[in-house]
């Protein structure tokens, strides 16, 4: 049986729209749902110089939801020879519960309510390095949103990876001079995974965005590739074009899971990656070994050139569940 610690700001610990008054912790079996409640100070003691994964979901996620993705997560860390053992580069998966929402069309209105989750989230960021933690944080869709208006208003760097997937931000803003900029250095190292075959937001988020109409970091990267080459040497963008083509598919995908693992031993200086497939990451990308983890060899990946943005491809209409 695997459990996890989840920080909910929802009411009730599972509302999809509403507040709770103060944050609970949970000690959750993954299977069933259900846990305890934790004492925050227990909680922090826990956590006391561990390496540790925050994951933030993203829009649309009921009970149920939440607790199945980061079920298979925590599976897929634990399979992939991330998380289980003291040699592997995480000690524990601590989840974070907030009211995104509980239907596709529901997207304007969680984003406001991320906002409103951002300082929350930031104080438990701030909480766990003040107790040694070292913090990575894993982010997708709206979660990201969440985790870049908590990292904006922090004082010093808290976060040493944050692997951020398909992220509903505008595909500017981590650009120097805008809104997230600040808030990607933060992190020691910043990863923006994106593709353009991703369906959901590409209406979805343009139509939340309301005025602007503006498109999302997670469907084309950056804007302006040459702003990222000349400013940010912390961020890399990693296309995801080939290897992933669902909203939900980053975290099931081989090459991502290979890529995260190269970045762990060995990171790139690259600011721009492409994943492809290849026989050695669609036969056995990871290969859990005497409580380590190996590799897949880096010709999963490669450079992508920063040249002209191309043609953005028709809105597909629908929706999927975040996970």
């Amino acid at each position: 049986m695997s459990t996890m610690f989840v920080v909910s700001c929802r009411k009730n610990f599972w509302s999809a729209t509403e507040f709770s008054p103060t944050d609970e912790i949970r000690e959750l079996d993954l299977d069933s749902g259900n846990g305890p409640v934790i004492a925050p100070a227990a909680f922090l003691q826990a956590m006391a110089q561990k390496r540790i994964t925050v994951v933030v979901h993203g829009y649309n996620n009921e009970r149920l939801d939440v607790v199945a993705s980061y079920r298979t997560i925590d599976a897929q860390m634990r399979l992939l020879g991330f998380l289980g053992a003291a040699s592997r580069p995480y000690d524990a998966l601590v989840g974070f519960a907030w009211p995104g929402g509980a239907t596709g069309v529901s997207f304007p209105f969680a984003r406001g309510r991320a906002d409103d989750t951002a300082p929350r989230f930031g104080r438990l960021l701030a909480d766990l390095r003040g107790r040694g933690a070292t913090v990575d944080l894993n982010t997708h869709s709206l979660g990201a949103h969440v985790a870049f208006e908590a990292l904006r208003d922090a004082s010093s760097q808290v976060v040493r990876n944050a692997w951020n997937f398909a992220s509903a931000v505008d595909n500017e803003s981590v650009e120097q001079g805008e809104r997230y900029f600040d808030a990607s250095r933060r992190s020691a190292r910043f990863y923006v995974f994106h593709s353009k075959n991703d369906p959901v937001l590409r209406v979805w988020y343009r139509v939340g965005d309301f005025f602007d109409f503006d498109t999302a970091l997670r469907y084309s990267g950056p804007e302006d590739p040459r702003a990222i080459i000349d400013h940010s040497r912390h961020v890399t963008v990693v296309n995801c074009k080939d290897v992933v083509t669902s909203h939900g598919g980053y975290r099931s995908s081989g090459q991502v899971w290979s890529f995260m693992a190269q970045e762990l031993t060995s990171p790139t200086n690259e600011r721009f990656v492409t994943l492809k497939k290849t026989p050695e990451a669609l036969t056995a990308v990871f290969r859990a070994t005497g409580g380590s983890f190996r590799a897949a060899t880096t010709a999963t990946a490669r450079r992508r050139s920063p040249a002209g943005k191309r043609k953005r491809a028709s809105p597909r209409r629908g929706s999927e569940k975040e996970r």
